[in-house]
C-alpha cells in the first residue's frame, strides 16, 4: 500500500468547504457531519474555481463537479508522474483525500471496487460499493469520474450509516420462510413454488435509496424466485431484529446470440419454461424463420437493439444483459444468450392471459449480484422495436446505474428505458410511419395506440396523464408497492421523458415553462443520425454516473455535468449543445430546490369539519450555495390551498397562509361533497424554487370521528412494465 505524499490545493480546499471550515485538513473537522446544528454555511468564494459541491442532510459530500478546463489533479505524487495512471488507483486516491468529507473510514478502506468503465472522450467512471463491519450496505455507492491523467471530474456519493444494532435476533431459517411467503402474496400454501437464490446480511438505509430518513437497519437480504408468481420475484429485506419485511425490490423490469421460445399463452409450469431454456427454444441463432409473427418479430428486434448498443456505444447486450442456462438454472451451458419468451403468461401482477404486458426479469448469482436475465412478451408486444429496446435497457440499467425500482429512482429507471427505446426506434427509421408527428416520441405505436408520449406526457393516453415538470399537478404520489406502481414509476417517468424530448427535439421555437430549447437535432431532416448519436452519448454518460437511489435533482445535475464534460472531450459537441441540455433541465424544473410537503386530512367532528394539515420539510439533498428556508426552521413560507369538488375536474383556489415555526399550516374545511385538496408553495418563498405541489388528499364529508380521510391513490393501467432490480 502506497502512502499519500501529495494532495492538490483544489482538493484541500474542497475538504475545507464540505467539512464546513476553511482550514486545510486531512481528517474530519470538528463540525459533526451527522449533526446539522454544527454546520456552517459556505459561500461561493470558498469553492475552487469551477467546482460545485452539494451536501446531504447529514452534512456529507453528496456531489462534486469540476470545470473540465481546470481539473483537480490526482493527489498522489507517484500517480501524478504517470502518463496514464490506473483509473481505479486515481479514484481511490481522490476518495482517500475526501474521506473525511464523505464520512468514510480513513483512506476509504470500507469501499470496495465494483466496476470501471471507459466513456467517450478518454474518460473513466469508477464505482465503489460500501461495507460496514464486513456487511454490504445495500445501494451504498461512491462514483468517481476521472480523465486519462487521473484528474478528478466528478464525485457522487450516497452512503449508509451504521445501524444501532449489528446483532441478529432472527435466525436465517425464519427469515427465509418470511421472504418466501412475502413473494407468494402472503400465502404460506403458495410459498412452495418459491425458491431462495441467496440469503445474506445487508444494511438497509432508506435515505441511500431516496425513500425516507428513517434509521438504517441490519436485515436479511433474500433473493426469492417464484415459478408461480414470476413477476413478483425479487429481493426481500427482513429486519434481522424484528423479523418484519422492510422492503421488497422486484426483479421483473424490465457477439449476437439469441434464443426465443413461444409459450402459446400457457402459464409456465417451471423455471425452464418461464425463462426459455435452450433445449425448448422455438428459434435460435442458427435456426430458420419460425413463421410465428411474435417469435420472428422478437428475434429481429433483439438483433436491432443489439446492433444499436454495439454500434453507438460498443456495448454488447448479450454479454451484459443476456444469460446462460447455467446463470438461470444452475446447470447446463455457460454460453450467454439474449433470451425471450413470446405469448408469455404469468400470474401475480398481471393476472391475465393473454398477457397485455412485457417485462425484463433479471437474475442474481449466489451473492445476489446481477447475472443477466430474460424478456417476457405478451401477445403483440415483441414486434415493437421501442418496446424491446425499452425492456432490454432495464437490463442495462441493472448492469450500470442499478437504479432502485421505486419512487423517483424508479421513475428515472423507467424514463431511461423509454429514452433508449425511442432512440432505437428512431435510429431504425422504418419509414414515414416512424417519423410522423403521431409516432415520434411515442412508445408502443407499432402495435396500436401508443401507451406514453414523451413530447407531451400530460396527453391522456389509456386514460392516464403524466407530469411534464416537477410541479405538475399530475405528479403521482402513492406507496412504494405493487398496488401503487411502486410509487408511480410509470407515471412520474413523464418528467424525465419530457426532459429527454426537449434535449433531443427541442421546444420548436415555442417556450416551454419559459424556456426555449433548441435541441440536439434528433429530428432535424438530414441530421437525425448525428442528433441520435449525441443524445445516446449523453444518456450513456448519465447512465454510468447515477447512483442507485438517484433523484430527479441528481438526474438534472448529471445531465448538465455530462454535457459539459462531453463538450470538453468530444469534438462534435458544442457550447450550444450544453445550453440545450441546461435549458431543458430548467424547463422541466429538475434544477429547482423542491422542498417536500406532506399533506393529511383528519376529522374534527362528525358534522363534516375536516382539518387539512400541510408540513414543509427539508429536501433530502441541499446545495451548499442555496438558502433552504427563510427564518427559523421552515417558518414563514407562504402556501396556497386548492380544492376540487367532485364531479368537477378542475381545482379552485381556496385559501392562503404561512407556516409556523414547525413548518406547519392548517385549514379547517367543511366540504359539501367529496373533495380533493392539494397545497402549493408560493413561487419564490423557498430558495429559488417555483411553486412546489404536495400530494393531493381526498376527503369525504360523511365521516365518523374515528375514520381515516386519506384514501391511497390507486389506478388500473395497461403499460409496458419494466421493473428493475439493482442486483437481481
Amino acid at each position: 500500500m502506497s502512502r499519500r505524499t501529495a494532495i492538490s490545493v483544489a482538493s484541500m480546499a474542497i475538504l475545507g468547504l464540505v467539512a464546513g471550515t476553511s482550514a486545510v485538513v486531512n481528517t474530519p473537522a470538528t463540525a459533526s457531519p451527522g449533526n446539522p446544528s454544527t454546520w456552517r454555511p459556505s459561500t461561493r468564494s470558498t469553492h475552487p474555481p469551477g467546482v460545485d459541491v452539494t451536501r446531504d442532510t447529514r452534512g456529507r459530500l453528496a456531489y462534486l463537479s469540476t470545470d473540465p478546463s481546470a481539473p483537480i489533479t490526482v493527489p498522489d505524487a507517484r500517480l501524478a508522474q504517470q502518463t496514464q495512471p490506473s483509473p481505479l488507483a486515481a479514484a481511490r486516491a481522490h476518495v482517500s483525500a475526501l474521506a473525511g468529507a464523505l464520512g468514510v473510514s480513513s483512506g476509504g478502506r470500507n469501499l470496495t471496487p465494483l466496476s470501471t468503465r471507459a466513456l467517450p472522450g478518454g474518460r473513466y467512471v469508477v464505482k465503489l460499493s460500501q461495507t460496514i463491519g464486513g456487511v454490504e450496505a445495500y445501494g451504498g455507492r461512491v462514483i468517481v469520474g476521472v480523465d486519462t491523467r487521473g484528474s478528478l471530474q466528478d464525485v457522487a456519493s450516497r452512503l449508509a450509516t451504521t445501524p444501532s444494532s449489528m446483532s441478529t435476533r432472527i435466525p436465517r431459517s425464519s427469515a427465509l420462510t418470511t421472504a418466501r411467503v412475502a413473494i407468494s402474496g402472503g400465502s404460506s400454501h403458495d410459498s412452495r413454488f418459491a425458491s431462495v437464490a441467496y440469503a445474506r446480511l445487508s444494511i438497509l438505509d432508506p435515505s441511500v435509496l431516496g425513500l425516507s430518513d428513517r434509521p438504517s437497519r441490519l436485515t436479511w437480504r433474500i433473493g426469492v424466485l417464484s415459478s408461480k408468481f414470476v413477476e413478483s420475484s425479487g429481493d426481500v429485506f427482513v429486519d434481522a431484529t424484528s423479523g418484519s419485511v422492510l422492503l421488497t425490490v422486484p426483479w421483473a423490469k424490465t457477439m449476437l446470440n439469441r434464443v426465443v421460445c413461444d409459450r402459446a399463452n400457457l402459464v409456465p409450469e417451471s423455471y425452464g419454461l418461464a425463462f426459455c431454456a435452450d433445449d425448448i427454444k422455438t428459434r435460435g441463432e442458427s435456426d430458420p424463420v419460425a413463421n410465428i409473427v411474435d417469435v420472428d418479430g422478437a428475434f429481429a428486434q433483439l438483433g436491432r437493439s443489439w446492433d444499436f448498443y454495439k454500434s453507438e456505444l460498443g456495448y454488447d447486450l448479450t454479454d451484459h444483459v443476456g444469460s446462460s442456462d447455467f446463470d438461470v438454472f444452475g446447470g447446463g451451458s455457460t454460453t450467454r444468450q439474449l433470451r425471450a419468451s413470446t405469448h408469455a403468461c404469468t400470474v401475480g401482477d398481471t393476472d391475465t392471459c393473454p398477457m397485455h404486458n412485457a417485462f425484463y426479469l433479471g437474475v442474481g448469482d449466489a451473492n445476489g449480484n446481477f447475472a443477466g436475465g430474460a424478456m417476457f412478451f405478451g401477445t403483440g408486444f415483441a414486434v415493437a422495436d421501442d418496446i424491446v429496446g425499452h425492456e432490454l435497457t432495464h437490463g442495462v440499467t441493472d448492469a450500470t446505474s442499478e437504479l432502485i425500482y421505486g419512487n423517483e429512482s424508479g421513475a428515472i429507471n423507467e424514463s431511461m428505458s423509454d429514452v433508449f427505446g425511442e432512440l432505437i426506434d428512431q435510429a431504425n427509421n422504418d419509414g414515414a410511419a416512424d417519423l410522423s408527428d403521431d409516432a415520434t416520441w411515442k412508445l408502443g405505436e407499432d402495435f396500436g395506440t401508443p401507451i406514453r408520449s414523451m413530447s407531451d406526457p400530460a396527453q391522456s393516453l389509456n386514460g392516464d396523464r403524466q407530469p411534464d415538470k416537477m410541479t405538475s399537478l399530475y405528479w403521482y404520489v402513492g406507496a412504494n408497492d405493487a398496488n401503487h406502481d411502486y410509487g408511480g414509476v410509470h407515471f412520474n417517468s413523464g418528467v424525465g421523458n419530457k426532459t429527454a424530448y426537449l434535449i433531443g427535439h427541442g421546444s420548436g421555437g415555442v417556450p416551454f415553462n419559459t424556456q426555449i430549447v433548441n435541441g440536439l437535432g434528433v429530428n432535424n431532416p438530414g441530421n437525425e443520425a448525428a442528433g441520435i448519436s449525441k443524445m445516446t452519448q449523453l444518456y450513456w454518460d448519465v447512465q454510468n454516473h447515477l447512483l442507485p437511489g438517484a433523484s430527479y435533482a441528481d438526474l438534472g445535475r448529471q445531465l448538465v455535468n455530462s454535457a459539459t464534460q462531453l463538450r470538453a472531450t468530444v469534438g462534435t459537441w458544442t457550447d450550444a449543445d450544453v445550453v440545450t441540455v441546461r435549458s431543458a433541465v430548467r424547463a422541466t424544473e429538475l434544477d429547482k430546490l423542491n422542498a417536500s410537503i406532506t399533506t393529511s386530512a383528519t376529522t374534527v367532528n362528525a358534522g363534516g369539519v375536516v382539518r387539512i394539515t400541510a408540513k414543509l420539510t427539508t429536501p433530502s439533498h441541499v446545495s451548499s450555495t442555496r438558502v433552504v428556508f427563510p427564518g427559523a426552521a421552515a417558518s414563514g413560507v407562504s402556501m396556497r390551498l386548492f380544492r376540487r369538488l367532485y364531479p368537477s375536474t378542475s381545482y379552485a383556489f381556496y385559501g392562503t397562509g404561512t407556516t409556523n415555526s414547525a413548518g406547519v399550516i392548517t385549514w379547517n374545511v367543511k366540504p359539501s361533497a367529496t373533495s380533493r385538496y392539494y397545497v402549493a408553495i408560493v413561487a419564490g418563498s423557498v430558495g429559488t424554487a417555483a411553486a412546489v405541489s404536495s400530494n393531493p388528499v381526498t376527503v369525504n364529508p360523511v365521516v365518523s370521528t374515528a375514520s381515516s380521510n386519506y384514501r391511497p391513490k390507486k389506478r388500473k393501467y395497461f403499460v409496458v412494465t419494466g421493473k428493475a432490480a439493482p442486483v437481481g
